[in-house]
């Protein structure tokens, strides 16, 4: 493409762009034709001058209803072509060609970065040279056209006063678009006789800025001081011009922010198609190949909105434009790349534009390559996965919790009751289901803990998992669950699905929150915990305690539920007896507060207290036995079998003998006493 493109600009108004534009563009002309010989060397000025363009029209006296426009093109809609868009200019008597960005009639028109490039792009494949009058001021439209610009002339006026500020303003502006120095040429208008500019100087004529004024363009005999002038800028143009190629804007000029504006605008109007909404979409328990195939549809139905909307995009820009659409459309907008990238365990939303994620090795860090677009954007992202889950997250409904369809585990709170703005964690399920062996090798336990609980599992015991946020509760109450023999029923109560088991027997039920969709339709832990009994499982594993459930798993683990298991957020395991008790008495029922203590005393056997260091390791560091409680002394008898010692970093065993092996026994598993020989 070997068109240059040449853009008369200035900050300041009245300083004659439109005049020199018009005198530029038809002294190019002649020159490049040889003065009336038939060469074809076609010339466009192009007036871009907002809210509408007429300067143009009245300096080359044409009227107005006769100069096509750009805003013509049905911009919105993207239903135009590249023939659409080469037959907006008209022919002017001089030779030049001629079009407008705007008319009156539209005082509302946008236009994208992209599509000035698109437009720009068709144009040059068309035409020898390009005159650009980019009107008053500056906006990202006159971001977009400097930056496509092979030179940029700005005109100067005699006022002392104005070069000093707007010199020193379009200075200060090229140099933050990155343009070079060099290709920004300067052009002193309506001088007095014996000012010379460096570049060129364009004399002050009365009589013919008169004529002009009243929208009659001069004959060339009319304006022999003019003529001259604009001959003596014209061939400076054209000498310089030649060491330039067609400048192409860089990545970080154009590319980014037009890329964003593509997405938003194709994903908008394929999400309103016909097409996409008639498309049948897979649900939740359809195949990986169903999947698969209906993924690959929507990849095609991108690829023809492409090919409609922008045919003339680059094609290197192509796959990554069609990457965004698709994780606008079926992901979750500017976060798939980080769902989809392996080393990302978790990714944490503190506002639309600030992001930290964590990595599998417990590193976290602040993403600054990715961002949603605006609060709304990042609302509306958030409102997907709800509506997935049959949730309502908005003002009525700040707080959202649910799985996505991978597996992940999200949280959002809306920007009623978070000042910073909206925010949404999103924990990734492990790309692997780890088992104890895992744990032993990253250190969380050791192998005789290890052998300990595999033990604890098979002889039914009941196990209580404690600790606080990201300290692997979840993580351990699965891998745990594994090592259930596979000839048991078990029964899996969660908020949201995180426990995925291999057994033959096994069912899963999933609370349900209330949400604004219909009337009494909450469906707690509590209510599936009593649901629960009616379905005859010999185990029933809860992902979390955390309310008025945790009476009913003491009941359940009293009647004939042996080996059910369950995680409480407590910081020690006194501290995690104490908050099931505090729990268990919000019921309102009327048992007394030793009666329940005693309850638990007899409905658990085992407490393992988990904990997160700094370094991002998670360990083992507390497992003791509930013996039972007495009423007398009012105190549970508690005794530590393992623990962690921080500041030597091993295990120690505590020295103390477990009740409970004398139920391995009943089980026929064999536990050597020496394991628990104090290592002090």
């Amino acid at each position: 493409m070997s068109c240059h493109i040449i853009t008369i600009y200035s900050s300041k108004g009245g300083v004659g762009k439109s005049f020199i534009a018009s005198n530029v563009s038809i002294n190019i002309y002649l020159t490049l034709n040889g003065n009336g010989l038939k060469q074809n060397k076609s010339v466009l000025l192009i007036d871009f001058s907002l809210p509408y363009s007429r300067d143009i029209s009245s300096y080359l006296n044409i009227d107005d209803s006769k100069v096509k426009s750009i805003s013509n093109l049905e911009l919105s809609s993207g239903q135009y072509s590249k023939k659409d868009i080469q037959s907006l200019p008209i022919k002017h008597t001089s030779g030049i060609s001629v079009v407008s960005v705007n008319d009156s009639t539209n005082p509302l028109f946008i236009i994208t970065d992209f599509q000035i490039e698109q437009i720009l792009n068709c144009f040059q494949e068309q035409y020898e040279m390009i005159i650009i009058d980019a009107g008053t001021g500056f906006s990202q439209m006159t971001k977009t056209i400097l930056c496509l610009s092979t030179m940029i002339i700005i005109p100067y006026v005699k006022d002392t006063r104005f070069i000093d500020d707007h010199s020193k303003f379009d200075s200060h502006l090229m140099k933050q678009l990155s343009i070079e120095q060099k290709r920004v040429k300067i052009v002193s208008n309506k001088v007095d006789k014996g000012i010379v500019s460096d570049y060129g100087s364009i004399p002050y004529d009365k009589y013919v800025s008169k004529k002009m004024s009243k929208g009659a363009y001069p004959e060339k005999h009319e304006r022999d001081l003019l003529t001259r002038a604009f001959d003596n800028v014209t061939m400076k143009i054209l000498y310089d011009i030649k060491e330039f190629s067609c400048y192409q804007p860089t990545q970080n000029q154009c590319e980014n922010v037009n890329l964003d504006e593509l997405t938003l605008i194709i994903h908008e109007k394929l999400i309103t198609s016909t097409y996409y909404k008639n498309t049948d979409f897979p649900d939740q328990t359809a195949s990986e190949h169903a999947k698969k195939i209906f993924k690959q549809k929507i990849i095609n139905m991108i690829s023809e909105f492409i090919d409609s909307h922008v045919p003339s995009i680059p094609q290197h820009i192509r796959p990554d434009l069609q990457k965004l659409i698709l994780d606008e459309t079926l992901g979750l907008g500017p976060i798939q790349p980080l769902m989809e990238d392996k080393d990302v365990s978790e990714i944490m939303v503190n506002r639309f534009n600030t992001i930290f994620i964590e990595k599998c090795d417990g590193t976290k860090e602040q993403n600054e390559k990715y961002s949603f677009r605006s609060e709304e954007h990042l609302i509306n992202i958030i409102n997907k996965i709800a509506i997935i889950a049959e949730r309502v997250f908005n003002i009525a409904h700040p707080i959202f919790e649910a799985d996505y369809s991978d597996g992940s585990k999200v949280t959002a709170v809306h920007r009623s009751i978070s000042p910073s703005g909206t925010t949404l964690v999103i924990r990734k399920p492990p790309l692997t289901e780890m088992s104890i062996k895992d744990l032993v090798g990253y250190e969380t336990l050791t192998p005789q803990i290890a052998h300990f609980l595999k033990a604890a599992i098979i002889s039914k015991l009941n196990i209580v998992i404690s600790g606080g946020t990201k300290t692997g509760k979840t993580t351990l109450l699965k891998i745990l669950s594994a090592l259930i023999p596979n000839s048991e029923r078990i029964l899996v109560i969660e908020d949201t699905k995180e426990i995925r088991l291999t057994n033959d027997d096994i069912l899963s039920f999933q609370s349900k929150p209330k949400n604004a969709f219909s009337v009494n339709n909450e469906v707690t832990i509590k209510d599936l915990l009593k649901t629960s009994l009616k379905n005859r499982p010999d185990r029933i594993i809860v992902g979390e305690c955390r309310g008025q459930e945790s009476f009913d798993m003491l009941q359940a683990m009293n009647t004939g539920h042996e080996g059910s298991l369950t995680t409480i957020h407590a910081n020690s395991c006194n501290e995690a007896l104490g908050r099931i008790l505090s729990m268990s008495m919000d019921v309102g029922n009327q048992m007394s507060e030793k009666s329940i203590q005693e309850l638990i005393g007899n409905a658990i056997h085992l407490i393992i207290q988990i904990k997160r260091f700094t370094d991002g390791s998670r360990r083992i560091v507390q497992l003791s036995e509930l013996i039972k409680f007495h009423n007398d002394k009012n105190h549970y008898e508690i005794q530590d079998i393992f623990q962690f010692d921080p500041v030597q970093k091993c295990f120690i065993s505590k020295g103390n003998i477990p009740k409970c092996l004398s139920k391995f026994k009943e089980f026929g598993i064999q536990i050597p006493k020496e394991i628990f020989w104090s290592t002090d």
